[in-house]
């Protein structure tokens, strides 16, 4: 299946795959919320953070060309808010309120492209069952969790029935969904979803068939080593550095 996920370099082996998953985590949590809480001198700061996360996904082995363009997704979101606010300073109306400075829009755009990569390496170097096993022993709701991973695997589904329903199409000469136009394109998303939908069912009644109580089970136990808490002091240390430094430049 051909998903845009960073499920295929999860079976890499590096130092970074090897750390407990909670580590990963709040190290990723930390420098997230080092981005939304800058102020001054954020060019400098969104440099030196890109600069190490460049860093870390060179010694994953995940190709970095592959992350950078990938956390390029995040951009028409954050683009949109931010031309909605640009647009409510400069069009004062009914329909807009607030507004930012260009210097506050490009701010909050870089915001979202590094959060959206250091994302990406989180989840390029850790599984998805060990990425919520994680969540889940630090305190996140288990209804959060379980939703996401249902939501994660059900992709999977509606991936795999858009494909089978493209190759029926393919083989009976139909071409693409875009040659029959609108119509022919809206048609054949509606029956996807119906056919994804109809699968999924039949998927939680063969889950309940084998005594599914509403809890995944728990996986593999994890063990917090000496090289998670240097990942997490190393990544505080490098922020403190960085917000020193931004105030001297």
């Amino acid at each position: 299946m051909h998903l845009i996920l960073l499920d295929h370099w999860n079976d890499l082996d590096s130092p970074l795959h090897r750390l407990d998953p909670r580590g990963k985590i709040l190290a990723t949590g930390a420098v997230v919320l080092f981005l939304v809480l800058s102020t001054g001198g954020l060019g400098w700061k969104c440099a030196a953070v890109v600069a190490m996360l460049a860093g870390m996904i060179v010694l994953s082995r995940v190709p970095l060309g592959y992350c950078l363009a990938r956390a390029c997704l995040v951009l028409p979101f954050s683009g949109l808010a931010v031309a909605s606010s640009l647009a409510g300073r400069w069009l004062p109306g009914a329909y807009f309120s607030g507004g930012l400075s260009p210097e506050a829009a490009l701010a909050a755009v870089a915001k979202s492209y590094v959060s959206a990569l250091a994302v990406m390496l989180l989840v390029a170097t850790t599984r998805l069952s060990d990425l919520l096993r994680g969540l889940q022993m630090l305190r996140v709701p288990g209804t959060f969790l379980l939703i996401v991973q249902f939501l994660c695997r059900y992709l999977f589904v509606l991936s795999e029935e858009a494909q089978h329903m493209s190759c029926a199409r393919r083989s009976r000469g139909g071409g693409s969904w875009a040659s029959g136009g609108w119509r022919a394109a809206a048609g054949s998303i509606a029956v996807l979803f119906v056919r994804a939908y109809a699968r999924a069912e039949r998927i939680h009644r063969a889950m309940l068939a084998r005594g599914f109580t509403g809890a995944l089970p728990a996986g593999c136990r994890l063990r917090w080593s000496l090289g998670d808490s240097t990942l997490m002091a190393l990544t505080l240390a490098f922020l403190a550095a960085v917000e020193a430094a931004s105030l001297f430049l």
